[in-house]
């Protein structure tokens, strides 16, 4: 029998995912983790009893963890399986795409590679930035949540689902090169990026020869050369030393 759901989350929605476990399950006891050290904090008598639901973690869970929990480890991906791999949504913007969705899915040593539970899709709306798109994938991922917490509070292994990963992942060093410029980078293409990776605004930065101008405002312990600036389509780049 289930006696703990281990609720891997780092964000400000654990309140309300326990009260949704609690009103599918009064008796459920609920541990939340945000971290790989706190997994291991919690003792073997409980990770066997335990199934483990990864929600906005950003936590890759080892696998000598996994092995340990008794009914399994399930994470919601915040993108479909078409795009696996690190913080996708912005592309999904970049490439302009139409369609977009969420993924749970059985969690193991690799990064999204376990076998797909279920999947929801929905269309990405027109000119859409990264700021609301985020809200859209959060507000979306919360809703497939509620729909397979029923099946995520039963003792069974989810049923699963003959829908392979895509090939390709999307990787932090590719994301990366998404934020760095050439001063001749053209308005429309520089506004696209914006537009899509704007969350991280004060990431961008420019490489003009060997020399490297990050924006202003960026919060940076990097020593900086007020001197030597680079305006470009609205914004103040400065060059590190």
């Amino acid at each position: 029998m289930i006696n703990s759901i281990i609720l891997l989350h780092r964000g400000d929605l654990s309140d309300q995912i326990i009260r949704q476990i609690t009103s599918v399950n009064p008796l459920a006891q609920v541990v939340i983790k945000s971290s790989i050290s706190g997994l291991i904090e919690i003792p073997h008598t409980i990770l066997k009893n335990s199934r483990l639901i990864s929600f906005l973690s950003g936590v890759i869970v080892p696998l000598s963890i996994l092995r340990k929990i008794g009914f399994g480890a399930y994470n919601f991906h915040p993108a479909p399986p078409s795009r696996p791999g690190f913080e996708s949504n912005g592309l999904a913007i970049y490439e302009g795409s139409k369609m977009f969705g969420t993924t749970l899915h059985q969690m193991n040593e690799l990064i999204d590679t376990g076998p797909i539970n279920s999947i929801q899709v929905f269309n990405i709306p027109n000119g859409i930035d990264c700021f609301k798109f985020h809200n859209l994938v959060i507000d979306y991922l919360q809703k497939h949540f509620s729909s397979k917490l029923k099946d995520l509070l039963t003792e069974d292994e989810l049923i699963e689902m003959p829908i392979p990963w895509g090939n390709k992942k999307f990787t932090k060093e590719e994301y990366r090169a998404y934020l760095t410029l050439d001063r001749s980078i053209t308005k429309d293409e520089f506004d696209l990026r914006v537009r899509s990776f704007g969350f991280d605004l004060n990431k961008f930065k420019i490489i003009d020869g060997e020399d490297v101008y990050i924006i202003e405002s960026a919060n940076s312990n990097q020593v900086k050369d007020a001197t030597k600036t680079i305006y470009l389509y609205g914004y103040k780049f400065i060059k590190l030393i």
